[in-house]
């Protein structure tokens, strides 16, 4: 008689929801050496250099050549700048529902080196709306909401007025970025999806 050998059972059941050669994606460590918007990154993944996006929501776009800010958008891009460039380390992770690539651009969850997750203190500080699929949509949605009935950020009907002079202003051709050269960040034209826009990067590259 054959020994019982509960393992084996377990093992087999793990090989037949995991196709063969495959294997779970790990944790990603990246460095941040831009900032597209503020929830789009140029990073250093190896030696590889890739544009990441974070899933599970959208932030307005802030201003490029030719073209104005949306609401809030520039608003977006400073605080996302000036907070990776404290850390300029993200821990990348690839949620399920959002999937791990789209045109080229690489979708993940971010974390902080303190644990803190990117995308929810975007939601959470009015930065950011919750968009696109996510295994976390419910909880995202639940911070957006509280951003909204605290007037967070572009949740502010006061923040609107003030846009709405910017877009009077940028059509006069008073197209000022709002980005001052105290910052210590560079800010230089580069190539995203074959079109030129700024981008705030923390080196050259």
């Amino acid at each position: 008689m054959l020994p019982r050998l509960p393992w084996l059972g377990r093992l087999l059941r793990v090989a037949v929801l995991l196709p063969l050669g495959a294997a779970p994606l790990a944790a990603e460590s990246a460095q941040v050496v831009g900032v597209i918007d503020a929830d789009t990154y140029r990073v250093r993944i190896g030696g590889d250099l890739r544009t990441v996006r974070l899933a599970g929501i959208d932030a307005p776009d802030p201003a490029r050549p030719r073209k104005a800010a949306d609401y809030y958008g520039q608003e977006a891009l400073l605080y996302a700048s000036r907070r990776l460039a404290e850390v300029q380390q993200l821990e990348l992770s690839v949620d399920p529902k959002a999937g791990a690539e789209r045109d080229g651009v690489l979708v993940r969850n971010a974390r902080l080196a303190d644990g803190t997750d990117l995308a929810v203190e975007l939601l959470a500080s009015g930065y950011a709306t919750v968009a696109g699929n996510s295994t976390r949509f419910d909880e995202l949605r639940q911070i957006e909401r509280q951003a909204k009935r605290e007037k967070r950020g572009l949740w502010d009907a006061s923040n609107f007025e003030a846009y709405k002079k910017y877009l009077v202003d940028w059509e006069t051709g008073a197209r000022d970025l709002g980005i001052g050269p105290d910052l210590g960040f560079a800010i230089m034209v580069d190539t995203y999806f074959g079109a030129e826009v700024w981008l705030i990067t923390f080196e050259r590259y």
